[in-house]
Protein backbone atom coordinates (compact mmCIF):
# COMPACT_ATOMS: atom_id res chain seq x y z
CA UNK A 1 0.00 0.00 0.00
CA UNK A 2 2.83 2.39 0.85
CA UNK A 3 4.53 1.70 -2.49
CA UNK A 4 1.38 2.77 -4.32
CA UNK A 5 1.31 6.06 -2.43
CA UNK A 6 4.96 6.72 -3.23
CA UNK A 7 4.49 5.85 -6.90
CA UNK A 8 1.38 8.02 -7.08
CA UNK A 9 3.22 10.90 -5.36
CA UNK A 10 6.22 10.59 -7.72
CA UNK A 11 4.00 10.46 -10.80
CA UNK A 12 2.02 13.47 -9.60
CA UNK A 13 5.24 15.38 -8.93
CA UNK A 14 6.62 14.49 -12.38
CA UNK A 15 3.40 15.61 -14.04
CA UNK A 16 3.48 18.88 -12.11
CA UNK A 17 7.12 19.53 -13.03
CA UNK A 18 6.51 18.68 -16.68
CA UNK A 19 3.54 21.03 -17.02
CA UNK A 20 5.23 23.81 -15.05
CA UNK A 21 8.53 23.93 -16.89
CA UNK A 22 7.87 22.62 -20.37
CA UNK A 23 8.02 25.01 -23.27
CA UNK A 24 5.27 25.02 -25.86
CA UNK A 25 7.22 25.39 -29.07
CA UNK A 26 5.22 25.92 -32.20
CA UNK A 27 6.48 25.56 -35.70
CA UNK A 28 4.47 27.23 -38.38
CA UNK A 29 4.95 27.83 -42.07
CA UNK A 30 4.18 30.75 -44.31
CA UNK A 31 3.56 30.71 -48.01
CA UNK A 32 4.01 33.94 -49.93
CA UNK A 33 1.74 34.36 -52.95
CA UNK A 34 1.14 37.32 -55.23
CA UNK A 35 1.82 38.91 -58.58
CA UNK A 36 4.46 41.38 -59.72
CA UNK A 37 3.77 44.05 -62.29
CA UNK A 38 6.67 45.93 -63.82
CA UNK A 39 6.64 47.52 -67.24
CA UNK A 40 10.10 49.08 -67.01
CA UNK A 41 12.23 46.46 -65.20
CA UNK A 42 13.05 42.82 -65.79
CA UNK A 43 13.04 41.32 -62.32
CA UNK A 44 15.78 38.74 -61.81
CA UNK A 45 15.14 37.78 -58.17
CA UNK A 46 13.01 38.76 -55.24
CA UNK A 47 13.89 38.72 -51.55
CA UNK A 48 11.03 37.85 -49.22
CA UNK A 49 11.23 38.44 -45.46
CA UNK A 50 12.16 35.38 -43.45
CA UNK A 51 10.12 34.53 -40.39
CA UNK A 52 13.09 35.52 -38.22
CA UNK A 53 13.01 38.97 -39.84
CA UNK A 54 9.23 39.24 -39.38
CA UNK A 55 9.69 38.36 -35.70
CA UNK A 56 12.30 41.15 -35.47
CA UNK A 57 14.95 38.65 -34.35
CA UNK A 58 17.41 39.60 -37.08
CA UNK A 59 18.34 42.87 -38.75
CA UNK A 60 17.90 43.58 -42.46
CA UNK A 61 21.64 43.32 -43.08
CA UNK A 62 21.93 39.72 -41.84
CA UNK A 63 22.04 36.84 -44.31
CA UNK A 64 19.03 35.07 -42.78
CA UNK A 65 16.78 38.14 -42.97
CA UNK A 66 15.47 37.34 -46.45
CA UNK A 67 14.70 34.36 -48.62
CA UNK A 68 16.03 34.91 -52.13
CA UNK A 69 13.83 33.53 -54.89
CA UNK A 70 14.54 33.40 -58.62
CA UNK A 71 11.70 34.87 -60.65
CA UNK A 72 10.87 33.37 -64.05
CA UNK A 73 7.28 34.58 -64.25
CA UNK A 74 5.41 37.43 -62.67
CA UNK A 75 4.00 35.28 -59.84
CA UNK A 76 5.27 34.75 -56.31
CA UNK A 77 4.79 31.33 -54.74
CA UNK A 78 7.28 30.49 -52.00
CA UNK A 79 6.87 28.56 -48.74
CA UNK A 80 9.15 28.71 -45.70
CA UNK A 81 9.11 27.28 -42.17
CA UNK A 82 9.58 29.07 -38.88
CA UNK A 83 12.29 28.58 -36.33
CA UNK A 84 11.21 27.20 -32.96
CA UNK A 85 9.53 29.82 -30.84
CA UNK A 86 7.37 30.13 -27.78
CA UNK A 87 4.31 31.34 -29.70
CA UNK A 88 1.84 28.73 -30.80
CA UNK A 89 0.05 30.35 -33.69
CA UNK A 90 -3.28 28.95 -34.75
CA UNK A 91 -5.02 32.16 -35.79
CA UNK A 92 -4.18 34.40 -38.75
CA UNK A 93 -5.38 37.56 -37.00
CA UNK A 94 -3.13 36.88 -34.02
CA UNK A 95 -0.16 36.32 -36.33
CA UNK A 96 -0.87 39.52 -38.27
CA UNK A 97 -1.11 41.53 -35.04
CA UNK A 98 2.21 40.10 -33.88
CA UNK A 99 3.87 41.04 -37.19
CA UNK A 100 2.43 44.56 -36.97
CA UNK A 101 3.95 44.97 -33.51
CA UNK A 102 7.31 43.59 -34.70
CA UNK A 103 7.64 45.45 -38.02
CA UNK A 104 6.03 48.66 -39.26
CA UNK A 105 5.62 47.23 -42.75
CA UNK A 106 6.37 44.23 -44.93
CA UNK A 107 9.65 44.78 -46.78
CA UNK A 108 10.14 43.15 -50.17
CA UNK A 109 13.40 43.55 -52.13
CA UNK A 110 13.54 43.22 -55.91
CA UNK A 111 16.78 42.50 -57.73
CA UNK A 112 16.89 43.79 -61.28
CA UNK A 113 19.71 43.73 -63.78
CA UNK A 114 20.43 47.12 -65.25
CA UNK A 115 23.37 47.54 -67.65
CA UNK A 116 24.96 44.31 -66.38
CA UNK A 117 24.73 45.32 -62.71
CA UNK A 118 22.39 43.85 -60.11
CA UNK A 119 20.43 46.60 -58.38
CA UNK A 120 18.20 46.17 -55.36
CA UNK A 121 14.90 48.04 -55.18
CA UNK A 122 13.09 47.95 -51.82
CA UNK A 123 9.34 48.13 -51.61
CA UNK A 124 7.50 48.57 -48.30
CA UNK A 125 4.00 47.14 -48.19
CA UNK A 126 1.50 48.27 -45.59
CA UNK A 127 0.08 45.48 -43.48
CA UNK A 128 -3.38 46.65 -44.50
CA UNK A 129 -2.50 45.86 -48.14
CA UNK A 130 -1.77 42.16 -47.56
CA UNK A 131 -4.01 39.31 -46.51
CA UNK A 132 -3.05 36.50 -44.15
CA UNK A 133 -5.13 33.37 -43.86
CA UNK A 134 -4.61 29.88 -42.52
CA UNK A 135 -4.54 27.09 -45.10
CA UNK A 136 -5.51 23.53 -44.25
CA UNK A 137 -2.97 20.99 -45.44
CA UNK A 138 -1.24 17.81 -44.31
CA UNK A 139 2.12 19.44 -43.49
CA UNK A 140 3.69 19.77 -40.04
CA UNK A 141 2.64 22.96 -38.25
CA UNK A 142 0.08 25.50 -39.36
CA UNK A 143 0.42 26.97 -42.84
CA UNK A 144 -0.35 30.66 -43.22
CA UNK A 145 -0.70 32.18 -46.66
CA UNK A 146 0.50 35.76 -46.99
CA UNK A 147 -1.13 37.16 -50.10
CA UNK A 148 0.87 40.12 -51.35
CA UNK A 149 -1.78 40.69 -54.02
CA UNK A 150 -0.31 42.69 -56.93
CA UNK A 151 2.94 44.56 -56.33
CA UNK A 152 3.59 47.32 -58.83
CA UNK A 153 7.22 48.14 -59.44
CA UNK A 154 7.82 51.32 -61.42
Amino acid sequence: MIKRKYIFAILTLMLFIHTSFSQACGIYRIKYVGKIESKTHKIKKIKLPSIMFLHNVVDRSENVAFIEVDIDVDEINKETASHLNSHLYDNSNKLLEFYKRSRDNLLIVFIINEDGNDIEISKKLNWSDVEIKIVEDEGFGNLFEINLKEIKLK
